[in-house]
């Protein structure tokens, strides 16, 4: 991999870390977890009917849609991991 091509790699992955990081911070101090669970999945509903928010020439890559849907799906997990307590969990 050219010198370029891994410091743009690089980028993205940071962005999708601190992206990470800033909706976990939010979830945690949401004062209605569930409710941001629900206008999650609805926000994902809309992106899967609507415009998908990528660029024009990307819309048609396979690929590029099978990646936004695998960290739609990690993100989803993540929300339901901090939304929803587990069976027996003691309240925070």
């Amino acid at each position: 991999m050219d010198r370029e091509t891994e410091e743009a790699l690089c980028g993205i992955q940071a962005q999708v870390s601190a992206q990470r990081i800033a909706l976990r911070a939010l979830l945690r101090t949401h004062p209605d977890p569930v409710g941001l669970l629900a206008a999650w999945r609805e926000a994902l509903t809309e992106a899967a009917t609507s415009n998908p928010v990528v660029p024009a020439h990307t819309r048609n890559s396979d690929y590029l849609a099978e990646q936004v849907r695998a960290f739609a799906e990690d993100c989803t997990a993540e929300l339901v991991e901090l939304a929803v307590p587990a069976p027996g969990a003691l309240p925070t």
